[in-house]
């Protein structure tokens, strides 16, 4: 357990659950694909960037190879949509 006390320990898993169905969700929404967190990680974030600020806006400069090979248009488009909700119980 991570913590002695009941209430910690429940608020942690509370969080881990959350965290994991963030994961599927932006897993089957937006990628499509059953890929590991690992695997994604090493996609998504583990790529060349540079900081940039103008102004009062701070800008994220991806490479233009990383932006062709992830197909980030695409998937911007994608995270932008609200995925489809489901009101059948």
């Amino acid at each position: 357990m991570p913590s002695k006390s009941f209430e910690s320990t429940r608020a942690f898993f509370y969080f881990m659950l959350l965290g994991f169905f963030l994961w599927e969700c932006f897993r089957r929404d937006v990628i499509g694909a059953k890929r590991y967190p690992s695997v994604l990680r090493r996609l998504f974030i583990d790529i060349p960037v540079r900081i940039v600020r103008k102004g009062r806006r701070i800008i994220l400069k991806v490479p233009f190879w990383v932006y062709k090979r992830l197909n980030l248009e695409a998937l911007w488009k994608k995270v932008q949509r609200s995925p489809p909700v489901s009101l059948n119980a």
